[in-house]
This record gives C-alpha cells, sequence and structure tokens, in this order.
C-alpha cells in the first residue's frame, strides 16, 4: 500500500469521529446546584441559535445529553416561553430511572419544578409537542437549572412559577378566577415525617370571606377554615394538623380572590419554628415533631414569643428547671444550683421566661463556667437564633421576646389551661402597656384580696418579695380561667386546696370567700377588655 493510501486509512476514523461528535448547546443554559453550568450537547440536531426551539411537527421534539448526579433536596427546573399554548412532555433520563412529566398547557410561559431522587445521576432530557401545533406556533426552552427543590405556586402577571403535584382548577368560561388547588403532597415530594407549611398568598376583594384548608388521609378529612384580610393576605397550615398519612390538602380560597403565591417548605432546620396560634399546638401530631424530645413554635400573632411543647416532664425540666428555680423559686433566685441540689425539688409543670432573666441565666452560667446539660445548651442556641437572648463581646445579653412552656404529659385540660396561663405571661413580658395596665387594675384591690393571692402564691413557692413577680402571676392566674368560672376557681379550687396545707385555716378562707369572691372576676373582666381591645383577642382568650 502506497504512503498516500495509508495516509488515508489513518485519517478516516478521526474524520468520522470528529464528524460524529455531539454539538454543544449555546442558545440556554444549563446550570447545576451551585449555579455553574453543565455542559449539554444536542441529540436532535439544531442550527446554531436554535437549539433550544421546539418547532411544529415534524420537528416538535428536542433531545439533549447533560450528566450531574444530584443531591437530596432538588428538583429540575424547566423555563418554558411559548407564543400560543403547548401540550408538552418533559423527559428525564437517568440511570437506571426515567422521569415523565407532562407540562402545563395552560400557560405559554412558565417555569416547572420536578423533584428529583436523592442520588438521582442525570444523565439528559428531552421535550416533546404530543398534540397538533399550528404553523406559525414555537415554543423555546430558556432555562434549565438543577435548583433547591420548591413545591408551590407562583404567579407574576403572565409568568407563573408552578411544580410537580400542583392542580388549579377553575370554573369554566372563566380562566381568572380560582375554585380551588390542589397539592399531591406524595407526588410533590413532601417527606411523611418531619414538618413542613403551606403557606398561600391571595388578594381579596373584601375583608371577612371565608376560605379553608381541606386535608384527606385515608378516608378522614379534617377542614381548617380562615378569613380573608382586606387587600393582601397570607394563610397557613402545617402538616401536624393534618390527618395521618395525608395524600391531597385542597385549597379553597375566598371568593373573588386572586392568587398570589403558594409553596410547600420542608422544615428541615429543627430551631427554625413554625409560625403558629397556640391553639393549634393543642392539636398539633406528636409524630410531625422534627426532634423527638420537644418542639419550637413561633406565636403568630405575637412573633417574638416562643413555644416548647416538651414530650413529657423530665425533657421539659431538663430544659427549664435550673431556669425555673433562677429565676423565681424562693430561696434559690439568682443561684445556680447543681442538679443533686434540686433532684427532689419540684420545677414547674409549664414555663415561661422573659428575655432578659434567660439572658441573665446563661450569662452566668457562662461567667462561672457552671456545667449545663445538654437540652439547656441546646435552647440556648434556639434562644441565640431566634434573638431573644444576644451574644456578644461582652458575654450574653437580652434581645427581644419571651418562651413559654408545657408538656404532652399534662392532661388536656391541664395542657389548655397552661397555655393559656403561660400565654399570658408571653404577653406580659412583651407588652409594656399591658404590663402597666396590670399594675392600676393590682393596685387598687382590697388588701385582704391582695393578702388571699400572696398567701397562695407563697403556697406555691413563688419569690414573694419580687414585685414584678406577683403582678405579672396575678394577672397570669386571672386569665386563665374564663370571666363566668373565675369566682370558683378561687373561691373553690384554690380554697380547697389550701385548706388541705393548712387546716387550721378552714373557718378564715371559707369567710374570706364569701365576703370577697366578686372581686376576682370584676378584675379579670378589665384585663379582658384591655386585650379584647388592643390585640382583637375574643373575650381576651388567647387559646380558641
Amino acid at each position: 500500500m502506497s504512503r498516500f493510501f495509508r495516509a488515508i486509512s489513518v485519517l478516516v476514523p478521526v474524520l468520522f469521529v470528529i464528524s460524529c461528535s455531539p454539538e454543544p448547546v449555546h442558545d440556554f443554559l444549563v446550570t447545576d446546584a451551585a449555579g455553574k453550568s453543565l455542559p449539554a450537547y444536542q441529540k436532535t440536531k439544531r442550527a446554531a441559535g436554535k437549539e433550544g426551539l421546539l418547532e411544529p411537527a415534524p420537528a416538535g421534539s428536542l433531545a439533549f445529553a447533560c450528566e450531574t448526579a444530584v443531591s437530596a433536596g432538588y428538583s429540575f427546573r424547566i423555563d418554558v416561553s411559548s407564543n400560543t399554548l403547548r401540550s408538552l412532555v418533559l423527559t428525564i433520563e437517568g440511570k437506571g430511572t426515567r422521569l415523565r412529566e407532562v407540562l402545563p398547557s395552560e400557560y405559554s410561559d412558565f417555569s416547572y419544578y420536578v423533584p428529583l431522587p436523592s442520588g438521582f445521576a442525570m444523565t439528559g432530557f428531552s421535550v416533546e409537542d404530543t398534540g397538533k401545533a399550528r404553523p406559525a406556533s414555537s415554543a423555546r426552552i430558556a432555562a434549565v437549572e438543577i435548583a433547591k427543590r420548591f413545591v408551590g405556586l407562583s404567579a407574576s402577571g403572565k409568568s407563573v412559577v408552578l411544580s410537580k403535584g400542583i392542580r388549579i382548577v377553575r370554573p369554566a368560561g372563566n380562566p381568572a378566577v380560582v375554585d380551588r388547588v390542589s397539592i399531591d403532597l406524595g407526588e410533590a415530594g413532601i417527606r411523611a415525617d418531619g414538618a413542613f407549611q403551606v403557606r398561600f398568598g391571595y388578594r381579596a376583594e373584601k375583608k371577612g370571606a371565608p376560605g379553608r384548608f381541606e386535608a384527606r388521609g385515608g378516608t378522614k378529612t379534617a377542614v381548617f377554615p380562615f378569613r380573608a384580610a382586606a387587600g393582601l393576605g397570607t394563610a397557613v397550615a402545617y402538616n401536624g394538623l393534618f390527618p395521618e398519612k395525608t395524600r391531597t390538602l385542597d385549597l379553597i380560597p375566598p371568593p373573588g380572590s386572586t392568587i398570589v403565591s403558594l409553596d410547600v417548605t420542608q422544615m428541615d432546620s429543627a430551631d427554625d419554628p413554625p409560625t403558629i396560634d397556640p391553639g393549634a399546638i393543642l392539636r398539633y401530631r406528636e409524630a410531625s415533631w422534627r426532634r423527638p424530645e420537644f418542639e419550637v413554635y413561633r406565636w403568630a400573632r405575637f412573633p417574638s414569643i416562643l413555644i416548647f411543647d416538651t414530650r413529657d416532664y423530665a425533657i421539659q425540666d431538663s430544659l427549664f428547671k435550673r431556669i425555673a428555680f433562677f429565676v423565681e423559686k424562693k430561696g434559690y433566685s439568682g443561684k445556680l444550683m447543681a442538679d443533686s441540689d434540686i433532684a427532689t425539688q419540684h420545677g414547674w409543670n409549664a414555663h415561661d421566661y422573659r428575655s432578659e432573666d434567660l439572658a441573665a441565666f446563661f450569662e452566668k452560667a457562662e461567667k462561672e463556667r457552671f456545667p449545663l446539660n445538654e437540652q439547656e445548651l441546646e435552647c440556648r442556641d434556639i434562644l441565640i437564633k431566634a434573638g431573644i437572648i444576644r451574644k456578644t463581646a461582652d458575654g450574653i445579653a437580652a434581645g427581644e421576646g419571651a418562651i413559654i412552656s408545657i408538656s404532652r404529659e399534662s392532661s388536656d385540660y391541664l395542657r389548655s389551661l397552661f397555655l393559656g396561663h403561660e400565654s399570658y405571661h408571653g404577653i406580659f413580658f412583651i407588652d409594656p402597656e399591658y404590663r402597666d395596665f396590670c399594675k392600676t387594675v393590682w393596685k387598687p384591690l382590697d388588701p385582704a384580696v391582695k393578702d388571699f393571692i400572696i398567701y397562695y402564691f407563697s403556697y406555691m413557692r413563688y419569690n414573694i418579695a419580687d414585685p414584678y413577680l406577683i403582678v405579672n402571676e396575678f394577672q397570669a392566674y386571672f386569665m386563665q380561667q374564663p370571666v363566668p368560672l373565675i369566682k370558683d376557681y378561687f373561691t373553690k379550687t384554690i380554697i380547697e386546696r389550701l385548706e388541705k396545707a393548712y387546716p387550721d385555716r378552714t373557718e378564715s378562707l371559707n369567710a374570706f370567700a364569701e365576703k370577697f369572691g366578686d372581686a376576682f372576676p370584676e378584675a379579670e373582666k378589665k384585663l379582658s377588655d384591655f386585650l379584647a381591645k388592643k390585640y382583637g383577642l375574643p373575650d381576651g382568650r388567647t387559646v380558641q
């Protein structure tokens, strides 16, 4: 063979490889979870500048090769822009796995999120028009991204962001109105364990229009109503309130409202508290807690107040018993007590602390290098993140807010009672106007009534030398009972309790109840009216 033919025989395979090599995509970007460009190659040939253009049949499909590994918590996001409505199907190829999604056909411009399984090894993707596009019709892939997982809906003008598992139901002939939004929680990729929230943003025509969430799990349906705020409003529901194994959640917006946003957010961070009303905590499923020992919530009406709900009294003691002795207990205030010193002493079955006292406790422990337990250190970190206490160059200082706590070991009746009691402490801590008003109600009480209340607080082992604590406990004990019940609570329940402890005082206690029983509902009515007027709390009740 001549040198010429030997040279050709060497060159031909090389030329063949070059001519068949995949061509890169230039007219849209594929980015990874860090925002960096991924190499993507055409499998369906398009001219430069038209690689992402989906034209009418017979060229109604696009296919690309693109490789990347995906960790947990991410979605495949595709942005599509079209001059008309199209019937498009997205296929995401993986090693041994293929995900096929019907893209929204009711929007011409949209972003669509498909949750990806953890460890998914993507090898490519394709888009196909399964309908009969008109000759002048075209759609373009504007961008593709491996994005942080998003489950929900966002509508702004003509552009819509939508995820798998979200379905919008509209009445026939009126595309501007939404009858309901249905969320398939399983398909949407929300874990059954842990906590997540469903937040719906809307613009309502009028205040007070009714809306509701309907959660369905098996044969059970739970309904959570809400009333529209004027103009822009938000409604939030949590999976801890849903029936077990809830699969679908329907949102029925207020009549005449317009969707602004909807998102389903997994709360992976155990110290990022759900924002919720106290009454809902009593119905929140423990199985949805993000840690087994306790859950932390942020009070929706007073977001600077955190509410701890603990599995049992032992966990609650590990969090707050030492703080209780440091802040409130007679003979112990201001002291850091070793576990062995207070092991036989009772703490409280529910707790409340303001930011100043929490800061003083943790500052003293830090300065004295006092060994705090694991739960106390975790509590300290939660408080710092929430801004209730602050880490400074000089140590730990007070921030803004307060904490309250109840336990699952209490009976249902006591949980409700304790949560109400502690919630009033929370308001007292953060609202100087309410504190001042409580003083004006306390000050003119008959001295005999004051002496009785202080006597009871002493029996309860409160530090009665602290006037701030006395007024704080006075308002909380009064407000924990509805007005019609408070007289019997003080003149029967509490007096029976004191008679057992001090039988020699039975006669004087009963005489007091007969003479001063009406003073209790009179004082509470003033406090209830104040809270009802200032905060819109029905009858001043914090737990509905």
